[in-house]
């Protein structure tokens, strides 16, 4: 089996890295449960460890948080690697962050790869002016998976 995820902004696409946190645990009080082995697994993509370079349209006052972060050499790479964590962790992030998730499941090896299954997800962060930060996750029809409000993001990593 093979898993990789794409995070496409308008007019580029990064290939994160994708790990699995797995664990087991005995059941608590529900009746039918109760003393079961239980196994919990979590895909994890690392959208936070994209550079800045990858977010198309930051205003002036957004780029001037990460100085040199948007500056590229010759080949096209970016002088200085600045994440996501990074410009969100200066606490002064202000706006609307939009990531679309296409995760593809396959099997096989090189030229005999299957495709099996592709999910499309897209998180949406948005931090007002306060600072607080709303993180809401949503399928490709737009229901939302998961939705989660943080009261500051200044100093937070991950």
């Amino acid at each position: 089996m093979f898993a990789k995820a794409s995070h496409f902004s308008m007019y580029m696409a990064a290939e994160g890295s994708l790990s699995v946190a797995t664990s087991l645990g005995v059941m608590p009080a529900p009746p039918r449960c109760e003393g079961r082995l239980s196994a919990h697994s979590v895909l994890e993509a690392t959208t936070a460890e994209l550079p800045v370079a990858a977010i198309n349209n930051l205003s002036d006052e957004m780029k001037a948080l990460v100085p040199g972060a948007l500056e590229m050499n010759a080949e096209g790479m970016p002088v200085k690697t600045v994440s996501l964590a990074d410009l969100l962790a200066t606490g002064q992030f202000r706006g609307t962050l939009r990531v679309v998730y296409v995760y593809e499941l396959h099997e096989g090896d090189d030229d005999a790869r299957v495709l099996l299954d592709r999910k499309v997800m897209t998180a949406s962060l948005f931090v007002n002016e306060e600072g607080v930060a709303r993180v809401t996750v949503v399928d490709a029809l737009g229901n939302v998976i998961e939705s989660r409000t943080y009261p500051a993001l200044a100093g937070e990593r991950g």
